[in-house]
């Protein structure tokens, strides 16, 4: 889970904004852990130490990306690089993608070969990213990403298996509270 952004186009920390009561981050965190208990590593950056206690006990690992403000590539290499050689398969998800809920995550695990050139995206419209599975073969190069490069290219790497879900609310993310607004007057 990528929860360490600068927030820079939200203004405040958008990870501890709250949303129905809720941290934005405790929201996709939860659904990671009815999905993958006991296997969610989060990366922090801004305002780290609030954003793990907003979490609660849904994080089973914590990665603190000192790099943060550099981009998402950055944050993607910290996490993966965080992981055991036993590990398989990752998937990324975003903490502000605030829709994306526990049965599409297990969709992800079960659209999923096992291969490690096997990789499956969400779909949304006319888009694919997170959140994002990869097998064991990208996960060397996910560790290589820096900057504000995310891993677009790697589920697109010719040499992969790449499988979709379609998923159109993965399409909603926060960036800006004129995001969040725009979230809470289309519930009404």
């Amino acid at each position: 889970m990528l929860a360490a952004g600068s927030s820079t186009r939200f203004g405040d920390s958008k990870m501890l904004t709250l949303c129905d009561g809720r941290p934005l981050v405790q929201i996709v965190t939860e659904a990671a852990q009815a999905a993958t208990p006991q296997r969610v590593l989060i990366v922090t950056g801004r305002d780290s130490a609030d954003v793990v206690a907003a979490c609660g006990d849904r994080a089973d690992l914590v990665v603190f990306n000192p790099n943060f403000e550099r981009g998402i590539g950055t944050s993607i290499a910290r996490g993966v690089s965080a992981l055991g050689p036993e590990v398989t398969g990752v998937i990324i998800a975003l903490a502000d993608q605030i829709l994306v809920d526990a049965e599409h995550l297990r969709n992800l695990l079960r659209a999923w070969s096992g291969d490690a050139n096997a990789n499956v995206a969400t779909r949304f419209g006319n888009r694919m990213g997170p959140p994002a599975l990869f097998g064991r073969d990208a996960i060397m190069q996910l560790a290589k990403l820096n900057a504000d490069e995310g891993a677009l290219a790697i589920l697109q790497d010719a040499s992969s298996s790449l499988s979709e879900v379609t998923f159109n609310a993965a399409a909603l993310d926060i960036d800006t509270p004129a995001d969040l607004a725009a979230f809470g007057k289309a519930r009404l």
